[in-house]
C-alpha cells in the first residue's frame, strides 16, 4: 500500500493548500478499495462511498430523532432503506464484476471470500 501513499504525495506541492479532511478520505478509500475489493479503478469504490456515507447519514438522523422529541417527515424515513437499496445494488455489482476477473494469485478480502 505504500505506492498508494507516495503517489498521493508526489501529488502535493511545497505550499499548496488542500483539504486535509477530503485527501485522507480520499487516500483511506484507496487503501479500504485496494486491500478489501483488489480495486485498480477507485470509481466503484468512490460510489459505493458515497451510498455508504448516504445510508450512514440518514441511519444517524433516524437514531437520533427516536432519542429527543423530534418529529421527522415520513419521507425521511422512507429515505434511508432507500439508501440502503442503493448500497446492496452497487456492491453486489462490484461483487459480480470482482467475480468475472477472479484469479489465483489476487490476495484481497474479496477475493479471499469468493474463493471460499
Amino acid at each position: 500500500m505504500r505506492w498508494v501513499i507516495d503517489e498521493t504525495l508526489a501529488g502535493w506541492r511545497t505550499g499548496q493548500q488542500l483539504d486535509l479532511a477530503a485527501a485522507m478520505k480520499k487516500l483511506g478509500l484507496q487503501i479500504a478499495g485496494r486491500l478489501l475489493f483488489g480495486l485498480e479503478d477507485f470509481s466503484d469504490a468512490t460510489e459505493v462511498a458515497e451510498a455508504f456515507q448516504e445510508w450512514l447519514d440518514d441511519y444517524v438522523r433516524i437514531n437520533f430523532a427516536q432519542t429527543l422529541p423530534l418529529d421527522l417527515s415520513a419521507s425521511q424515513y422512507k429515505d434511508w432503506p432507500a439508501a440502503g437499496e442503493r448500497l446492496e445494488v452497487l456492491l453486489r455489482n462490484l461483487i459480480r464484476k470482482r467475480r468475472a476477473t477472479l484469479s489465483d494469485d489476487q490476495r484481497d478480502v474479496m477475493a479471499f471470500l469468493l474463493r471460499a
